[in-house]
């Protein structure tokens, strides 16, 4: 991929206090492009929104939030409600022996692409709510579904090692299990040959849920110009009052920690930084972010 910094908010369409907080930290802020879970309710509304202001967006597959899309019986997937009945631990750890699983995944993965083109969108990539499509199978599974779809970007979810080093919410981070899903992902990106184009540098595993200003400034001040690089965050505008997710994830994306995101991705010390070191923000296909909204520009332009 051409060098450029894409800065991906993830959960588009999870709930509209998320849709806001995304919509808020791609017009005033360096949120580059976003990635839509079509099993949510919130989804037409946000795909709506990414349309009518030009925010690059991508599938972001999830298997583990939300109502299947498929109308055929995902019975070793889903519940007979269609709500999806398996954690992100399982599907990480699925074999290709499970032929059943996996084609029951398959045919889950190409409705949600169906869907998403359905909502008017021209996807830009293709990636993984929990990063679940680091798992071997389901990383080969999603190119092939993707590039049926003309989709040629995928997210590689392989943290550098320095990050550890860039960390700073460490309680945090130990709090959400982060470390067990960043030591997984590592240890299964070793195993994965991307057919698919994918940024040269990932960064959004270990510090999910945490990436506050000084962990951002960190990972701003080391990432080399010359190279295409991702960080994948989950901003947002929550409202303790709205209807979310339940378990874990619910909470968090009811929690102060989606707000601390925003206000970190819109914080003009960053924005000022960004502008310094001459990085150029741009989506997944290569376009650079540009809108007479947003107080960032193409230095290129």
């Amino acid at each position: 991929m051409k060098a450029g910094l894409i800065v991906n908010a993830d959960d588009l369409g999870l709930d509209a206090p998320t849709t806001r907080g995304i919509v808020s930290a791609y017009q005033r802020g360096i949120v580059s492009s976003a990635s839509l879970m079509v099993t949510m309710p919130a989804a037409e509304d946000a795909a709506k929104t990414a349309r009518a202001m030009d925010l690059p967006v991508g599938l972001h597959v999830s298997l583990t939030e939300g109502r299947a899309v498929a109308r055929t019986d995902l019975y070793r997937l889903a519940d007979d409600c269609g709500r999806f009945n398996l954690l992100p631990q399982r599907l990480i750890r699925v074999s290709r022996k499970d032929s059943t699983l996996i084609t029951q995944i398959r045919t889950e993965m190409r409705a949600q692409l169906t869907r998403a083109v359905d909502l008017g969108l021209t996807l830009t990539h293709v990636d993984s709510h929990q990063h679940v499509h680091m798992n071997p199978v389901l990383f080969k599974a999603l190119e092939e579904e993707a590039l049926e779809f003309g989709i040629r970007r995928i997210r590689f979810s392989r943290e550098p090692l320095r990050v550890l080093f860039l960390a700073r919410a460490y309680a945090q981070i130990l709090k959400r299990n982060n470390l067990p899903k960043w030591l997984i992902t590592r240890a299964y990106s070793s195993r994965i040959k991307p057919r698919l184009e994918r940024p040269d540098l990932f960064f959004g595993v270990l510090n999910s849920g945490a990436l506050l200003k000084p962990v951002l400034l960190n990972i701003l001040a080391t990432i080399p110009s010359h190279k295409s690089v991702e960080i994948c965050v989950h901003p947002g505008l929550p409202d303790p009052l709205s209807a979310a997710p339940g378990g874990p994830f619910g909470a968090f994306s009811r929690s102060v920690l989606r707000r601390f995101e925003h206000d970190a991705l819109v914080d003009p010390e960053v924005i000022a930084f960004i502008q310094k070191r001459g990085l150029r923000l741009v989506s997944f296909d290569g376009s650079p972010k540009f809108s007479s909204t947003s107080p960032l520009s193409d230095p290129q332009q």
